[in-house]
């Protein structure tokens, strides 16, 4: 039986988060929540503390303007949303 590698565990607890933990979704409808989104909770958990993910969903973004990333996606905004998050992973000041 092969055990599963460091990251390979790491992997497996973003996905489970992601996907199933109601705060780190940021309170998202069930119908809002799609492949897509997994992704950006995969990429934001990257950048920041995985546990930290839910909260930042939900708290205002200067980036956004003071919107909520949660309510950005949910007005149809999550290309605008993977942007400040790819500037998150990358450093870069946006």
């Amino acid at each position: 039986m092969k055990l599963p590698n460091k990251h390979d565990r790491s992997q497996r607890k973003d996905q489970k988060h992601c996907q199933g933990d109601p705060a780190f979704r940021g309170g998202l409808e069930s119908d809002t929540v799609t492949p897509d989104l997994g992704r950006l909770c995969q990429a934001l958990a990257e950048a920041i503390e995985p546990t930290f993910v839910g909260h930042w969903l939900e708290q205002p973004n200067e980036i956004l303007n003071g919107v909520k990333p949660v309510e950005a996606i949910e007005r149809g905004q999550l290309d605008l949303v993977w942007q400040v998050v790819e500037g998150l992973r990358s450093g870069s000041q946006l």
